[in-house]
This record gives structure tokens, sequence and C-alpha cells, in this order.
């Protein structure tokens, strides 16, 4: 018998027993697909997961200058320092101090408000993205030196806009001008609901502190690289007293969100295939009861053991095949649609290809049983008591 006659014997029998065989194969689909959609569909979900950080988290990378002469220098010649890193595209001083609380009044329209200082200079508001959307930012050259510009969220509680004449406030009790109104980026809530002021106003007043933050912004690919320079420019005599927190690489998030999904799929992808295995034992096992009259028949008609054997190998390793394959491209449609469905980059990995020969070694290991069965049947003993 060629292997070609084995396994045309072996597809007419899996037809005259078309039922249980769709059903097997069926049920071999759902589990190859339920395994091949997860493993896209978490590839896909962990790339957008990547890249929301990436866009959330931006490009930023701040460096804290913790020493007593951290603002020896000023804005232009710390900036300066900066220029041999070409890859840097803004920076500026920008400290967010959320631990102030500043009761601010505004004396024309008795309103009160209690909020938090940000210390900076208008490149810092830039590295950040915010923007003056009224009047101007103030800074360390201005004429006035108790001069500051409101959050846009809090000029409108204290009912001031720029379209009034010289607009004032009090700052804990400290006369102060207002030159302009700051707002943040579209995600942004952070200039908004502060009061902005200059490092020299901000000294004048008492808050601001012995440390100094730059925001440095570079292209994603050039920030480890930018990181590393950083405390040598900022302050070349002490290197070691400025901190550098850059953000986290989205590769890094990537893996390690796809090492998780992976631990998982494996589990599930170990469930699937005793659930494969168990179906195919069991259809096996059933055809080797119903058929032992036949396969009888052709013992005693001289057929040797180890053909019938390999029949029943072939076809347990056919609805292994079938069903795996099958399951495979179902799975990676659901995983597609479901990618589009979400507005996600479509991502399946090179393991999906796996799934097809893993379902006909399945196949092949749980025929075994039932073809070893089907060999050690005596044709003898089967005729007689027939």
């Amino acid at each position: 018998m060629t292997p070609t006659n084995v396994i045309t014997r072996a597809l007419l029998a899996l037809g005259r027993r078309r039922e249980r065989s769709i059903a097997t194969i069926l049920a071999i689909v759902v589990c190859s697909a339920t395994l091949v959609a997860l493993l896209g569909i978490s590839e896909s979900s962990a790339a957008q997961t990547a890249r929301r950080f990436e866009k959330l988290q931006g490009s930023s990378i701040t460096a804290t200058i913790n020493s007593a002469n951290a603002w020896e220098y000023s804005e232009q010649d710390m900036l300066h320092r900066l220029k041999p890193a070409t890859a840097i595209t803004s920076a500026g001083t920008l400290i967010n101090d959320a631990a102030s609380q500043l009761t601010v009044k505004s004396p024309q329209w008795h309103t009160t408000v209690t909020t938090s200082a940000v210390i900076g200079t208008p490149q810092g508001v830039e590295a950040i993205g915010g923007k003056s959307i009224a009047g101007r930012l103030p800074t360390d050259i201005d004429a006035d030196v108790f001069t500051a510009a409101l959050g846009k969220r809090v000029a409108k509680e204290l009912g001031i806009s720029m379209e009034q004449r010289t607009p004032t406030i009090t700052i804990n009790g400290v006369s102060v001008g207002v030159t302009g109104i700051v707002a943040d980026k579209s995600n942004g809530a952070s200039l908004s609901a502060s009061i902005f002021l200059s490092p020299r106003t901000a000294k004048q007043l008492g808050l601001r502190p012995q440390n100094r933050t730059i925001i440095c912004n570079a292209a994603s690919a050039d920030i480890t690289a930018v990181a590393a320079v950083l405390p040598r420019m900022l302050n070349p005599s002490n290197p070691q007293s400025v901190t550098v927190k850059a953000p986290g690489n989205p590769a890094t998030l990537r893996a390690s969100l796809l090492a998780d999904a992976h631990n998982t799929s494996t589990i599930i992808a170990a469930v699937l295939a005793v659930v494969t295995a168990f179906g195919i034992v069991n259809t096996m096992q059933m055809a080797v009861t119903e058929r032992r009259r036949e396969i009888g028949i052709n013992l005693a008609l001289g057929m040797p053991a180890w053909k019938e054997s390999m029949q029943f190998l072939c076809e347990a390793i056919i609805l292994g095949g079938i069903g795996a394959s099958g399951g495979m491209l179902i799975g990676a449609v659901i995983a597609a649609v479901t990618a589009a469905a979400r507005s996600w980059v479509f991502l399946l990995p090179s393991t999906v290809l796996l799934v097809a020969p893993l379902g006909i070694v399945t196949g092949a290991i749980t025929g075994i049983i039932p073809a070893w069965r089907a060999a050690r049947i005596d044709p003898a003993m089967l005729l007689r008591s027939s």
C-alpha cells in the first residue's frame, strides 16, 4: 500500500463518519482560532499601548541641578551650553512647585483663589508645549520685579483679563502686576491652574527653590544619547549634581507587555492543546470501536497490521492538520478585524505559523494509541465472536 493509498483510505474513512469528523475539526478550529486571535490582539494591543505611552510621556528630558550655583547662570548662558547638543530641539527652565499653596486675590473684584506656582522662563513654557494666549510671559529682565502671568483657569476664577487696564493681584499679600495669561497644550493642566513666575520674582517672594530644573526636548531616537551628556553640559564643574530623568523606552514597555501576554498565551495554548488532543483521541477511539469488524476482515485478508495502524494515524493527522490550519486563518482574520475596529496597527507574531504544524504533530501523537489498538485486534477471535 503506497502513502497515497493510505491517505485516500483515511479520507474515505473520515468521509463515512463526516458528522463526527466535522465536529472534531470544528473543535480544533475553535481552539486554534482562539489562540491565534489572542496572540494577534495581544501584539497589536501592546504596540498601541506603547505608542500611547510614548505620546503621553512625550520626548522631554528633565534635568535637575542640585547645587548651590544652580541659579548662578542666566537662561541665555544655560541655553548656550546646550548648543553643542544639536539633537535638542527646545529647552528651558521650568519648575512646577505643586507643593506651594499661594493665596491669590484680585483687589478689583475681591475674588480669591488658592493655587500653586510654576517658576520658569518663556523657553521652559515653550518646551512643555505651553503658550501665552494673552499679553506676555514675565522674564528676569522685566523693569518691574513683581510680575506674573496667570494660568487660564486661575484668570477666569479671579475675573481678570488682559483687556483690563494694568491688572494686578496680590500673592500672599504682595502686590504683583499681571503681564499675561498662559495655557497648556491640549492635554495639560499644570500651567492653566497655576501662577507663572519668573525666577527673579519667585526669589523676591521667597518661592524659588535651590534646585533648578531644565526641560529638554529631543527626538525619541536621540533621548538616550542626550540624557547621557546633559550633566556635563549643564554643570561641567560638578556633573554629579545633575539628576536626569528621561522618558521610558516604548520598545521596552512593548516587550514587557508582550512577555506578559505570551505567558498568558502559553497557558491558554497548553489548555487548548489538551482539549484538541482529547477531541482527536475520542474520535479515533470511537472509530476503532465502530470499525472492529472491518479491521478484522482487512487483517484476515492479509493486510499487515502496521498498514492498518498507519491508516488510523493518518486520519488523526488529517483531523489535526485541517482543524489547525483553518483555525489559524480564522484567528488571523479575527485579530485583523479587531485591530481595524480599534484603529490599531495589525500585528501578528511569526509564531502563529507554527499552529498548523503543531496541529499535525498533536494529531500524530494522539493518534498513536488508537492506531496501536487497531493493530492489536485478533481477526480470528473477532470473526468467531461475530
